[in-house]
């Protein structure tokens, strides 16, 4: 419990740029997730002809 308390001290002050970050991060795996997607319909797509 302590090093939860000492981490949500030292990082208290950095909430807003590791939100960002976060945010960044996960609106990257969601861009590749639309990609892979979009790469496996094409496949089923191509390979019916």
């Amino acid at each position: 419990m302590t090093l939860y308390v000492g981490a949500g001290y030292l990082f208290a002050g950095q909430i807003e740029p590791i939100s960002q970050i976060a945010g960044n991060f996960t609106g990257a795996l969601a861009a590749g997730a639309v990609t892979l997607g979009l790469n496996l319909w094409l496949r089923v797509l191509l390979r019916k002809d």
